[in-house]
């Protein structure tokens, strides 16, 4: 289906606690959000734990696109000093990066020298990722299990060796280890991966998760995760060879075979859509043609189909402006309350539903859904900069709290 929904994801790496890890040395974190591709729909009836023997080869992931990243901050930017910024330190050995070929986030690269040892990281990262509308809205008579994101972190080591540098370092060896790592090339390799598998990616998802890697890599990360659906695009496939050769045939073919041969691709060009109204204009035609026996009047059921996307894109723009309120009442007091000032204000609020829309009036109340989530998202990013320490604790009571009731 050429309607793809953009979901926008934040990861935010808070705070890494060593509790027994076997070797002392560099660490870092990498993290990569993915979607298996779905099968064609002659095969996307059966079972998700079948395995299809035609098609051995697993198949491929859809992955997010990492396109942004920052660091958290304690002060207002013309607050901190530049010396700040630049001092070397055993927790902030390599900064942080993202991977274009690997469309992974690199939190930075730090060093760990005993147990017990915290590391405040503080690396935020943002994604974005497209997926067709009926993974993230089935269809009421499809079979299609819950698409789920799979978030693969990955705990990552190297020896001090490999970069010359003994062990045993001093409070002293802070600048030395920085130069040492940034002009050895000092390659990190996977040591320990935790999945985590987030559902109704498409009502939003607002949550802190302490991620716990196995036993002979016991440490754990603080983690926040923000997920929420910004908005539907019309995405047009690529033309297939086969129709602009049947296209080519037509042409050459006598008046009657252009009858004959002319009917499908006349069809063609009705049944499939170029453009969202026409889209959504074909998805009104299907539910009026469904309910045409029913004793419904045509005013109830006017865009019953196709108002389905905007309903969906409300409710995520509320769980996104809940969550934002409930962030700015806890960080609009104390000394995050003048720095927040100008941030707190929500954009402004979409134009709420009156009783059945026509295709035009959908399309007008989603754009300025999607315009306002966009601005909602960006300003909940910046109040998160600046108050996540906190925001992450809170969360982290609440999931305590959730998982103990379970």
């Amino acid at each position: 289906m050429p309607l793809h929904g953009v979901v926008e994801v934040l990861i935010h790496f808070d705070e890494f606690r060593n509790v027994d890890l076997y070797h002392q040395g560099l660490y870092q974190l990498r993290v990569r959000l993915s979607v298996p591709k779905q099968r064609e729909s002659s095969v996307s009836n059966t079972k998700p734990s079948s395995v299809d023997s035609a098609t051995p080869v697993a198949p491929s992931k859809v992955f997010a696109l990492p396109y942004n990243w920052f660091t958290s901050r304690s002060k207002d930017p013309g607050e901190r000093a530049n010396s700040e910024a630049s001092k070397p330190s055993f927790h902030d050995v390599k900064q942080a990066c993202i991977s274009d070929s690997q469309a992974a986030f690199y939190s930075r690269s730090f060093l760990v020298r005993y147990c017990e040892e915290q590391v405040p990281l503080g690396d935020f990262c943002q994604f974005r990722l497209e997926l067709p509308c009926e993974l993230l809205v089935p269809e009421k008579s499809s079979v299609t299990s819950e698409t789920v994101i799979a978030c693969d972190i990955d705990l990552l080591y190297g020896e001090l060796k490999a970069c010359s540098i003994n062990s045993n370092i001093n409070l002293k060896s802070e600048r030395m280890l920085k130069e040492a790592t940034t002009g050895s090339g000092i390659e990190l390799k996977r040591a320990s991966t935790v999945r985590l598998l987030l559902h109704h990616i498409q009502d939003g998802l607002y949550e802190c998760v302490p991620v716990v890697f196995d036993e002979a890599h016991f440490c754990s990360v603080k983690m926040l995760i923000c997920a929420t659906l910004s908005d539907f695009r019309f995405r047009l496939p690529p033309p297939q060879p086969e129709e602009v050769v049947s296209s080519d045939v037509l042409v050459q073919d006598t008046e009657a075979d252009n009858l004959i041969l002319g009917a499908p691709v006349a069809l063609r060009s009705v049944v499939e859509p170029n453009t969202l109204e026409e889209f959504l204009k074909l998805k009104e035609a299907k539910e009026v043609t469904i309910n045409a026996s029913s004793s419904e009047t045509a005013a109830s059921m006017t865009c019953s189909g196709s108002s389905e996307y905007m309903h969906i894109m409300e409710g995520a723009y509320g769980h996104l402006e809940s969550f934002f309120y409930d962030v700015t009442s806890r960080c609009s007091t104390g000394s995050f309350k003048v720095s927040l000032a100008e941030k707190l204000s929500i954009p402004h609020n979409p134009p709420e539903e009156a009783g059945p829309k026509s295709v035009a009036e959908i399309m007008a109340t989603m754009n300025v859904l999607a315009v306002s989530s966009f601005e909602l998202w960006h300003r909940l990013l910046e109040v998160l900069a600046v108050c996540s320490r906190k925001v992450c604790d809170e969360l982290l009571i609440v999931w305590e709290r959730n998982t103990i009731e379970k």
